[in-house]
């Protein structure tokens, strides 16, 4: 039966300003040998499905840098530190999109990648939102927003269009709910 594994050492490897490379030397309780793990160590993030009066979800269109192509997603990013999750989510989808609300609650969490990430992604559903600013976007940000009807979810998950693994993980926290 696999065991613990004793921490022996740790270090910072690089330090990639969204996230911290650690280097760390643990030893197997099973065989005894030891090995080096590469983790990263990140802020949790936010998902959050917003919702209109109307059941249409405010969707965003953005180029993703690690694939090379355009996405379509739900607005969300990275926590501030210690930031509330719904608190966070209704900050990040002001920002990407415009849209406001004043009734969210926190529908599950996940661990994006437990082998070798140590952060969490929240998920958020945000209902009755209303188009009440213009978007607020960081410099390197290049947000299109679209609304969507709920029932074309699924859809465009089983076609592929959605195809970021946090957004589907959001949605079967949705439809799962």
């Amino acid at each position: 039966m696999p065991g613990s594994w004793k921490e022996i050492k740790t270090e910072l490897y690089a330090d990639c300003k969204i996230f911290r490379v650690h280097k760390s030397t643990r030893e197997s309780e099973m065989s005894g040998q030891q090995f080096d793990f590469y983790t990263l160590e990140g802020t949790n993030w936010v998902n959050v499905i917003p919702m209109t009066a109307d059941g249409r979800i405010i969707m965003v269109r953005q180029y993703r840098h690690g694939i090379r192509e355009f996405t379509l997603e739900v607005p969300g990013g990275a926590l501030h530190h210690e930031e509330d999750p719904v608190e966070g989510g209704l900050r990040e989808m002001e920002e990407e999109t415009g849209y406001v609300c004043r009734e969210a609650k926190l529908i599950g969490k996940s661990y994006p990648n437990p082998a070798i990430q140590s952060n969490i992604c929240f998920y958020v559903l945000a209902e009755g939102c209303t188009l009440e600013k213009p978007q607020n976007l960081d410099q390197a940000e290049e947000v299109d927003v679209e609304l969507v009807p709920v029932s074309d979810i699924p859809d465009l998950i089983k076609k592929g269009v959605i195809n970021h693994a946090l957004v589907i993980n959001a949605f079967h926290f949705y439809f799962n709910r």
